[in-house]
């Protein structure tokens, strides 16, 4: 009886590494997607601390009221590249979960025609090992009645 092969083992093993990679460059870009919401939070930490601040002071003089609206002006135009690069980021996800549903759907094909072709491997080896115990009942059936 000969050991099972499948001949598209190389090909399977490419798919399950390409896999891999997509997975992980997702992984990637999630990384990124929660680095941009903790750079969110940290913009609006920054803003209220900055307000309260001013708030706590004993006198608040004109120049630091007008600091305080250029700095609020400038953490607007932050937050708004910052949504524009979350955007960017859903995006890039969105079509990198599709790559990864790409490589996972081409290696569970191959893994059901692996598992097919096992199937019948099995069966035929049954088959050879049915036939094998058949012919030697018999054998040793004809050595007896002898």
């Amino acid at each position: 009886m000969r050991a099972f092969l499948f001949p598209l083992r190389r090909v399977l093993n490419w798919r399950n590494t390409q896999l891999e990679i997509e997975e992980n460059r997702l992984r990637g870009l999630v990384a990124v997607r929660e680095q941009l919401a903790l750079e969110a939070v940290q913009l609006e930490m920054a803003q209220s601390r900055a307000e309260q601040s001013v708030r706590e002071s004993a006198a608040v003089w004109a120049g630091d009221l007008w600091a305080l609206a250029g700095y609020r002006q400038r953490l607007i135009a932050q937050r708004a590249a910052l949504a524009e690069r979350r955007k960017a980021c859903a995006q890039q996800i969105e079509t990198q979960r599709q790559k990864v549903l790409e490589a996972q759907r081409q290696c569970r094909l191959l893994e059901k025609i692996e598992e097919r072709r096992r199937g019948e491997w099995q069966r035929e080896a049954g088959r050879e090992l049915e036939t094998l115990a058949s012919e030697s009942f018999l054998t040793r059936w004809n050595r007896q009645a002898r």
